[in-house]
């Protein structure tokens, strides 16, 4: 479950091994510093075995399911930045930098099937995330609220 103030939006788009048909990659946006989650569907009655992820053509991961599930990281840029809830039927990548911003492959295998799933991560860099935008709001709201109460109740005491 993704937290509450998350900029993300998403499209679901697997490629199934075998079918003729291309989907669309997943559409992924996230912001430096933030986190996005890339999720993995596999069909009913199937169990996952593992799933291999990949960052263009470079090695990036891979998710071993169990309570919890397990993670061998190969790329260097990521470790300590990558998570596998759900029983490896997700990938997290936290701290998000601009660098992380590109096409992704998941290849799952499962105890029936081999297919992959294609996400493209379309990064921010440096712009205020909705909930920090609150947070601003609200910081400036009770500064605003101080400042008018020292003006009514303490200034005039002082006089």
């Amino acid at each position: 479950m993704a937290p509450p103030c998350t900029a993300l939006r998403w499209v679901r788009g697997v490629r199934w091994s075998g079918a003729g048909a291309d989907a669309a990659p997943t559409e992924l946006v996230g912001t430096a510093g933030e986190t996005v989650t890339f999720p993995l569907e596999i069909p009913a009655g199937e169990t996952l075995d593992n799933a291999g992820w990949t960052i263009g053509t470079e090695s990036l991961a891979t998710a071993i399911p169990g309570d919890p599930a397990s993670v061998l990281v190969t790329d260097r840029r990521y470790r300590g930045r990558v998570r596998v809830p759900n029983a490896g039927l997700a990938l997290h990548i936290t701290d998000l930098r601009p660098e992380d911003a590109g096409s992704y492959t998941a290849r799952v295998n499962t105890d029936k099937i081999i297919f992959t799933s294609h996400f493209t991560l379309h990064g921010y860099a440096s712009s205020l995330s909705y909930c920090q935008t609150k947070g601003l709001v609200l910081l400036l709201v009770m500064g605003a609220l101080i400042t008018g109460t020292v003006v009514v109740h303490v200034m005039p005491a002082r006089g």
